[in-house]
């Protein structure tokens, strides 16, 4: 069910967690960290911006059994008819990348994995390394490849690319990523956070993230399907870019007694460790709570309690306060003796009304008695 979710940020894009190496051409991957890759040029957090490149080609590269976009991996593109040495990038950790040729035309692409994420080092032969549209790749050698006659050229201005690799030979099928995270982020007193920066954070590569809407509920959708993901929730702020982005760097550490970041779940962040370089191994060491799969009701608590105290606060909503009821003292009955009913109260004012008419009867006597005299 798709959660009323605030924004959804385009992976590799917000900037808060983004890793420099999925935006870099020929740059070695880095892990997930808190760095930051230049100013975007296309964003979903921020007003209008200015569109991609006429001669850019975007699409999604993806593992053909799990829809994961694929570790380590990379696009080149190869003018048709124009042998040399292709254009090359790296592919952000969720898949999607983009290339620009810098010349309008079509281009064959080719879609491989290196060792080490440097897309210009020995083209790795697992998983299975392609032309578009499953066309063998032969060699090692990117800077050094020519397409066979079957490869299918795309033109530039291209979107929306799908391509796979599979570890047992050419892909003839792709699956979808279907994993889904959703939650809401409060603080204490279960009230709901906007605006608060959500990332879902991958062993390697780019992140996925959200900002939370008016009522604190965030989603996040497409996820790879069996890849261990860790959420962190940093309290709102505004970036160079605008709301949760940074320039190369982790955002500002809130000031004492402002809402404090933290990892899913109840781990405090330290927005100024050199261990945010790869934030992933960062949360686990903490203790941070890794996700494998669609999961729905993930609860962040942002509270303004300093990282040394644990546990941190609960932002659960307060428990009313017990209450005494004293039971009112229950009135005596009234008692209505029937003609030939009985009860203690009535035998007792039955009693009452005997003795005085045995008075009566005595007076009388002897009033009769004096008269007599």
């Amino acid at each position: 069910m798709e959660a009323p979710a605030g924004r959804r940020v385009r992976p590799g894009h917000i900037g808060l967690l983004a890793a420099l190496a999925c935006v870099v051409v020929l740059g070695p991957r880095a892990t997930s960290s808190f760095a930051a890759p230049p100013p975007p040029t296309t964003t979903t957090t921020v007003g209008t911006v200015a569109p991609a490149a006429a001669t850019a080609i975007t699409g999604v590269l993806r593992d053909a059994a799990t829809g994961a976009g694929l570790q380590n991996g990379c696009v080149a593109a190869l003018a048709v008819g124009s042998p040399g040495s292709p254009t090359i990038n790296n592919i952000s950790f969720d898949g999607t990348w983009s290339i620009d040729p810098g010349a309008t035309g079509d281009y064959h692409l080719a879609f491989y994995t290196t060792g080490t994420g440097n897309c210009s080092d020995p083209i790795a032969s697992t998983p299975v390394p392609s032309w578009y549209l499953n066309q063998a790749l032969t060699g090692n050698n990117p800077n050094n490849i020519t397409p066979p006659p079957t490869a299918q050229a795309v033109p530039t201005g291209s979107s929306g690319i799908v391509a796979c690799l599979s570890t047992t030979g050419l892909a003839t099928g792709c699956a979808q990523p279907i994993t889904q995270l959703s939650g809401t982020v409060y603080t204490v007193g279960h009230v709901p956070v906007a605006k608060a920066c959500v990332f879902i954070i991958p062993p390697r590569g780019n992140v996925s993230g959200t900002i939370t809407d008016s009522q604190g509920r965030w989603s996040v959708n497409g996820l790879p399907i069996g890849t261990s993901l860790v959420v962190g929730v940093v309290p709102p702020f505004t970036g160079p870019n605008g709301p949760c982005t940074t320039s190369n760097g982790p955002p500002p550490a809130p000031p004492t007694g402002q809402l404090q970041p933290v990892f899913y779940k109840d781990i405090w962040i330290d927005l100024t460790s050199p261990s945010l370089q790869d934030a992933y191994t960062y949360a686990l060491t903490l203790g941070a709570t890794p996700f494998t799969r669609t999961t729905t009701g993930i609860s962040v608590c942002l509270s303004t309690a300093p990282g040394s105290v644990v546990p941190r606060p609960s932002c659960d909503p307060p428990t009313p306060a017990a209450t005494t009821t004293v039971p009112l003292p229950t009135p005596a009955p009234i008692v209505i003796i029937p003609p030939t009913g009985r009860s203690e109260r009535g035998t007792v004012t039955l009693a009452i009304g005997a003795i005085a008419l045995g008075l009566a009867a005595l007076v009388a006597t002897r009033r009769r008695s004096d008269l007599n005299r």
